[in-house]
């Protein structure tokens, strides 16, 4: 039998998941005018900066930013059926998650960063 504690603490601990769901949400909403960047050379110089403040210096801005120009870099990459684009900007975009969450994974995450910038250079 589960016990009103339980219930309450294991909610509880959903609570930051939701609070990211819910600004992601958010987030990816006011997106829209990214999206039209995307097609100019703004959208990687623009998240190299963003990831990288949010790695090095886990600036939630910047993190946010980083994520929604990942998505959109994602998209315009399948898109274009750059499927290895595509699968290494989904990657980054989980390592934005990460060090949003719990500071992230290091040089690992500068590595896929790397393989964005050398895979997606000509989208």
């Amino acid at each position: 039998m589960v016990k009103n504690s339980e219930v309450f603490q294991r909610s509880s601990e959903r609570k930051p998941l939701f609070s990211l769901f819910f600004w992601l949400v958010i987030g990816f909403a006011g997106s829209t005018h990214l999206v039209t960047l995307a097609d100019q050379d703004f959208l990687l110089p623009a998240l190299n900066t963003d990831a990288q403040k949010c790695f090095l210096l886990e600036e939630i801005l910047a993190c946010e930013t980083a994520l929604i120009l990942t998505d959109d870099l994602q998209r315009k990459a399948g898109e274009v059926q750059n499927y290895s684009c595509q699968t290494l900007a989904l990657g980054l975009g989980s390592d934005l998650i990460l060090t949003r969450l719990e500071g992230g994974r290091g040089e690992e995450a500068f590595e896929i960063l790397r393989e964005v910038n050398m895979t997606c250079r000509n989208l």
